[in-house]
């Protein structure tokens, strides 16, 4: 994001110099300490927060609340508070209409919605409608954010406090909120503030999400007097200096929320740090459990253009890479067939930009041979190397160039679905991808069927594209562990590879290098709240386990150590003491619960059948 500086928290002095313009307003205005101590951070604040906001950024404005009065020229008097919203066009001139806000003021920072008197009794309409049947639903009273519950607060137009009260105080007679409006919002106090320090912004973004029941709530309420167009988007939210955000898994977590999409919370950040690590990815599992649409989700939101991005139904017929990358038409010299799915045009799109990213999703990959028409593609992509298109060396045949290179910008992303119409993998293209699995509990289930809606993709269109350069920047990097976590990693690795061995799915080198890749990525993404446990759980699952097939001979052994090697330490000693106390193979047992699970079931079909695999149907 240029050269703009990361938020750092709010000094103490910020509080105390506001506390003094509230005590004497016709004080001299220090421009220079209110920018140093106030209004530079809530820049810094504002860019970690307005990213995380921007999908919902169709027809808002973003606007700061002066240290002044709006009407200096007259009055020339100081505030004790300073704020700034994100918020629909002006109806009428005034910027009461439902908004996103964030408030300092000399004893207390909070931030949250607010929705104001623009309409004629719209304060007795909003409260009727927040007391009744359907917005229990929302369950207001339970929301919480770091111990603070949601309050609701009435404020003056100088955002002085009027009134505070719970949500079951809200009246639809009361004349202070028919006239001024109604924050839902959290407070924290001024050390609370203090204390947060640079990660205030975490707050406010898990607030705001927690918020969105709400929002889209009271949107019905007060729905927007006129039709948003994509025209309307804020540009300048990725423009300039700002062209290029710091990659936040956070932002496209939210934005999930508006997709509808019922997914595990742990895939978003699996995903992205394995595209990170390696640009092929393998997502397998379920048949309809949201694979393609996670996928076209996450492409389209970090994409600026739909051209950025294709969505290719692999055919039964596909024998060859013609399907991909087209053929040189042998009846008309110096002529080439280009594949009419747009995905050669996409590939030369890439290596022409570079610097941003391009996705190609191969939909059902294993509908045919995946050895036959993606073997050649795939060895490029690993080795850089280029791929011969037709024999007119320097000659452009149909704008076609003679050999080409798969750009280090290009994603590969491929769904398998598993049953009689379709095929294995080969190890040789396991072990060159990451391979996630999707599943549905019954938690996403009810909650799925709680409202049982088809995704809707637009929403999110393109509002991630100012993290574009970051990720294809991140994707392309080399990257170093520390010894401290070097060490973690080749420890596990190395009391996995001997069991791996027996079965002939042992790992080599590029294994072993891309876990590291994909751990230090999982580690970046996830921040303060990373696992080691958790990326290594992840790690294992997605690259060591996929290439486990066999008899109940060869595997019966391997899945019993791969079993103990799961739980932890202390649960693995005592079930290898006694194997007959099964009542220790819990997933609350395992240290890598998703691969114990993965592994247990794998050994369940193999007393059953007589043979298992990764891949489940």
């Amino acid at each position: 994001m240029g050269d703009k500086s990361k938020f750092t928290g709010f000094k103490k002095e910020a509080f105390n110099l506001l506390e003094s313009y509230a005590a004497n307003p016709d004080q001299a205005y220090d421009k220079k300490l209110f920018d140093d101590l106030i209004r530079n951070p809530f820049k810094e604040l504002q860019s970690e927060i307005f990213p995380e906001l921007s999908h919902e950024l169709k027809g808002y404005n973003l606007t700061e609340k002066k240290a002044r009065s709006q009407h200096a020229n007259r009055t020339n008097k100081l505030f004790g508070h300073f704020w700034a919203a994100i918020y629909r066009d002006h109806r009428d001139g005034k910027s009461d209409d439902l908004q996103h806000f964030w408030y300092i003021s000399k004893n207390h920072f909070k931030f949250g919605l607010y929705i104001g008197k623009h309409a004629q009794d719209l304060g007795e309409k909003i409260i009727q409608h927040v007391v009744n049947e359907k917005t229990k639903a929302l369950e207001l009273s339970t929301i919480s954010v770091q111990g603070k519950s949601l309050k609701v607060t009435v404020c003056d137009t100088n955002g002085y406090l009027l009134k505070e009260l719970s949500i079951g105080e809200l009246n639809a007679d009361d004349e202070l909120i028919n006239k001024h409006g109604l924050d839902f919002c959290f407070e924290f106090s001024l050390d609370e503030t203090v204390k947060l320090g640079a990660n205030l912004p975490d707050v406010i973004n898990e607030g705001f999400s927690k918020l969105r029941p709400l929002y889209r709530f009271l949107l019905e309420v007060d729905p927007p007097p006129y039709q948003i167009s994509k025209n309307d988007i804020i540009e300048e939210t990725f423009s300039k200096d700002e062209e290029s955000l710091p990659f936040s898994i956070n932002a496209f977590v939210n934005a999930l929320h508006f997709t509808d999409l019922v997914l595990d919370s742990t895939l978003p950040a699996s995903i992205c740090s394995a595209l990170h690590a390696k640009p092929f990815l393998i997502l397998t599992g379920l048949s309809g459990s949201g694979k393609t649409k996670l996928a076209q989700a996450f492409s389209t939101w970090i994409c600026e253009t739909k051209d950025q991005v294709k969505l290719i139904a692999v055919g039964a017929d596909w024998t060859s890479n013609e399907n991909l990358l087209g053929y040189p038409d042998a009846l008309n010299p110096k002529s080439y067939r280009k594949p009419d799915n747009g995905v050669l045009e996409l590939i030369l799109a890439a290596q022409a930009d570079e610097t941003n990213p391009y996705f190609l999703i191969l939909d059902e990959m294993n509908l045919s041979h995946v050895e036959r028409y993606f073997a050649d593609f795939l060895s490029a992509m690993e080795s850089g190397e280029a791929m011969q298109l037709h024999a007119g060396k320097d000659e452009l045949w149909d704008g076609v160039t003679s050999e080409i290179k798969i750009p280090k910008n290009l994603f590969v992303i491929g769904t398998v679905n598993v049953d009689e119409t379709t095929y294995m993998f080969s190890p040789k293209v396991l072990d060159r991808a990451n391979v996630i699995e999707f599943r549905v509990n019954e938690n996403e289930m009810a909650s799925f069927l709680a409202k049982p809606v088809k995704p809707d993709l637009k929403e999110i269109e393109g509002h991630g594209k100012g993290y574009g350069k970051a990720f294809v920047t991140a994707a392309k990097s080399d990257v170093t562990l520390d010894d401290a976590l070097r060490s973690q990693v080749s420890d596990v690795l190395m009391t996995f590879f001997p069991a791996l061995k027996e079965a002939g799915a042992e790992f080599g080198y590029r294994t072993a290098h891309e876990i590291c890749r994909f751990v230090y990525f999982h580690q970046q993404l996830s921040g303060d709240e990373w696992n080691f446990d958790v990326a290594m759980d992840a790690a294992v699952m997605q690259k060591l386990l996929p290439k486990l097939h066999g008899s109940k001979k060869k595997l019966g052994p391997i899945l019993e150590k791969l079993i103990r090697l799961c739980l932890k330490t202390e649960k693995a000693e005592e079930y290898t003491k006694d194997p007959s106390k099964i009542d220790l193979l819990t997933k609350e047992n395992a240290r890598y619960p998703v691969s114990f699970e993965k592994v247990e079931r794998m050994r369940q079909r193999l007393a059953e059948h007589g043979f298992t695999s990764f891949a489940e149907a």
